[in-house]
């Protein structure tokens, strides 16, 4: 799995705040955590991919591609902000509670991780990653 060239318009983090050096966006640095910011640098066409291959002696069994842009966006800011405040309040509630408050949060998270995951299913070139089987 490798990021596709059209990552980087895709990242908030990228577009938002590396592209521009806009400082309302620098508070994105806390999100990306050098997760993004290293597939960024990464990022080729599939042409590109194929000749490192080629020159790696690899070749290319099959290849897709996944991860729209939604999901990119989605996938960039996700749940990271709010997780420390989430941990804390999850550290206060009674053990005997929480199975009951697991599937309530489960069934939140499925309204939007549904659509999301069918979106993601699509194999579309403008996804931002490459999935390739490669033989020796």
């Amino acid at each position: 799995m490798l990021p596709n060239d059209t990552l980087p318009e895709y990242s908030f983090y990228n577009s938002l705040y590396v592209e521009t050096k806009d400082e309302r966006w620098k508070w994105l640095e806390l999100l990306d955590r050098g997760r993004l910011s290293d597939n960024i640098k990464q990022s080729k066409s599939d042409e590109d991919w194929r000749e490192n291959f080629a020159r790696a002696g690899l070749v290319v069994l099959h290849h897709s591609q996944h991860l729209p842009k939604t999901i990119i966006q989605t996938w960039d800011i996700g749940f990271r902000p709010m997780f420390p405040a989430l941990m804390k309040m999850v550290d206060g509630v009674d053990r005997e509670k929480m199975p009951g408050i697991k599937a309530e949060w489960l069934n939140a998270l499925k309204m939007f991780a549904t659509p999301l995951a069918a979106m993601g299913a699509t194999n579309d070139e403008r996804s931002a990653f490459h999935c390739y089987v490669l033989s020796k």
